[in-house]
């Protein structure tokens, strides 16, 4: 099978993550190709240096005063938790909003690659414990997508999606990435506020595509001083 590995965001923790994260995402029995998109701004040094044969992608920073966010953000909620780490509506949704942001512009790379059975969006500052993602990739479909079992932040905790890591087949990821532009509909539809595991498992609901939990959990490694603006 032809696999892309698609990191989207920034360059965290790399140096503390990128053993884990090869052995739960590379094998020997695929071809695999690796991504990284991320913003302009960022250095990309120490993502070359542990992926030195990925492809690099950079965005155009985007701000709170981008006329697109200014007309995505109109009359949504952000959930209390985010609330309580961002300090208010407009800059939590402004966070939110960077992240799908950048992995729609991700669609349009992916979308040009030919030939892609599983892509699979992963960030840099995680580790896996529990069953190998990359033993679950013989088990993929045209509308099965697969997520890590924990931990499922969600409004409902049955019903969320972990977004740090996911993969499903090129038709249904390029569906799941592009769940900005969805967001408002998510939000009027089921009545909640927006919360990133809910509304992405409302997309995938919505879609009527088939859900699979992994065997496994996904931990978020923090660098020391970690900004929360950043």
């Amino acid at each position: 099978m032809k696999i892309v590995i698609c990191f989207l965001g920034l360059v965290r923790t790399l140096e503390q993550t990128f053993e884990n994260i090869k052995e739960n995402l590379y094998d020997n029995s695929n071809s695999i190709t690796t991504i990284f998109v991320t913003w302009e701004t960022e250095n990309t040094d120490i993502f070359k240096k542990y992926f030195p044969d990925a492809k690099i992608f950079t965005v155009p920073v985007v701000t709170k005063e981008s006329t697109d966010f200014l007309l995505w953000k109109k009359n949504s909620v952000m959930h209390f938790w985010w609330l309580k780490t961002f300090g208010d509506n407009n800059n939590a949704l402004f966070m939110y909003y960077r992240q799908i942001y950048l992995w729609e512009k991700s669609t349009k790379i992916l979308d040009e690659m030919n030939d892609i059975d599983i892509i699979v969006r992963a960030r840099t500052d995680i580790t896996t414990s529990g069953k190998k993602i990359k033993e679950y990739y013989n088990q993929i479909n045209d509308n099965t997508t697969f997520f890590p079992n924990s931990p499922r932040f969600a409004i409902v905790s049955d019903k969320g999606c972990p977004d740090q890591v996911f993969f499903g087949s090129k038709q249904s990821m390029l569906y799941l990435l592009k769940i900005k532009d969805n967001v408002n509909y998510l939000y009027n539809k089921y009545k909640q506020p927006v919360q990133p595991e809910s509304s992405l498992y409302c997309h995938v609901v919505d879609k009527e595509l088939i859900l699979k939990y992994m065997d496994n959990s996904i931990t978020i490694i923090r660098e020391k001083g970690f900004s929360k603006e950043k």
